[in-house]
């Protein structure tokens, strides 16, 4: 006796299985690695620091960050993790703070969204992308007197 399943579902299969798949093979190897920040070709934000290193680590759905900020008061160190799944996950923030984050990869990028810090029910996408080379690191958030907020780090290999 052969089974058939219906074609809507083999598709609903289908699409369970990527969004539950680990970091695709390349972002182990793009992504992953030692990053400094380049300030010249960085743009919006407070830039109240004079550096800032990252070591990202991609193992399955964890994407882990290790990022120390260089100021001129000392450094500090930040790690946290996304876990990229698609579903929200509370992730641990400088001191006692923390969020619910949203993260997954699409289309050759990591999209992570979360309730920005100290703001009510505005929305914050982060996105990691390695362009030309570099690694691009995006902020985009709603502005309250209207447009769009955009901070954007530009990294490269150290």
């Amino acid at each position: 006796m052969m089974i058939r399943f219906d074609p809507a579902l083999k598709l609903l299969f289908a699409a369970a299985l990527i969004l539950l798949a680990p970091a695709p093979s390349w972002a182990n190897g793009k992504l992953a690695g030692d990053w400094k920040l380049d300030v010249s070709r960085s743009e919006g934000g407070r830039m109240n620091f004079s550096g800032i290193d990252l070591s990202v680590t991609v193992d399955g759905d964890k994407f882990m960050v290790k990022q120390l900020v260089h100021r001129d008061s000392g450094d500090e160190t930040f790690e946290y993790a996304y876990v990229t799944d698609g579903e929200p996950h509370t992730v641990a923030g400088p001191g006692e703070n923390s969020r619910e984050v949203t993260a997954r990869w699409r289309k050759g990028r990591l999209e992570a969204t979360y309730l920005a810090p100290n703001a009510e029910n505005v929305t914050v996408k982060e996105t990691w992308k390695i362009k030309r080379g570099v690694l691009e690191l995006r902020y985009v958030a709603p502005n309250p007197i209207g447009g769009t907020f955009l901070i954007k780090r530009t990294y490269v290999r150290e």
